[in-house]
């Protein structure tokens, strides 16, 4: 069912599903999980610098300033956002050395369409196996996500949501609807 289809990205992928839901609008709905969507490239400067030297080698750059100049710089979600028109959910753990919380609270905040966000407390970048879902991977929780927006019995609303996923809490779909307590590019710490 072409109605039916979504985007699922997840690292990395959660930059390119977001990038890619701005400009092609046939997809129904659109998952950015395991945040990579800051717009300050921590891919590129936070993590193993092999994130960086493999992309070069994708892109065809050997030169790592003309790289940052032509390539990683145009990196970045502010200014694509608003044009997603389908549903979305966004997926971060609250101390995402690749997307701080302040990141991922501006990107949510410049979506214009039915949203979520899931902050998975006390979480890094690595979103399976954790606490917070009984040892589960969230994967299978936006697999849930996905059925319950396709089937008609969970639509996010407009304003949005942001659940605050505590450890050994009730998951995404308990009382877990939170107000962070910055504003976008607010430090959270």
């Amino acid at each position: 069912d072409a109605k039916k289809i979504a985007i699922y990205g997840i690292s990395m992928g959660s930059y390119w599903s977001l990038r890619l839901s701005s400009y092609d609008h046939r997809a129904a709905a659109v998952v950015s999980s395991v945040a990579c969507f800051n717009p300050n490239n921590t891919i590129f400067t936070q993590s193993s610098p092999r994130f960086k030297q493999m992309f070069m080698y994708m892109a065809g750059y050997e030169d790592e300033e003309k790289f940052d100049r032509d390539v990683a710089q145009g990196m970045t979600l502010r200014g694509y956002l608003g044009k997603v028109k389908c549903p979305t959910l966004l997926v971060t753990g609250e101390f995402d050395p690749l997307c701080p919380l302040e990141d991922a609270v501006e990107a949510f905040s410049d979506l214009k369409v039915p949203k979520e966000m899931w902050v998975f407390e006390n979480q890094y970048h690595p979103l399976w196996g954790i606490a917070n879902l009984g040892g589960m991977d969230c994967h299978d929780y936006v697999l849930d996500w996905l059925h319950a927006l396709f089937s008609g019995k969970r639509v996010p609303k407009k304003s949005g949501r942001i659940a605050y996923i505590r450890e050994n809490g009730d998951g995404p779909w308990g009382k877990c609807e939170w107000t962070p307590p910055i504003k976008p590019g607010e430090p959270y710490f």
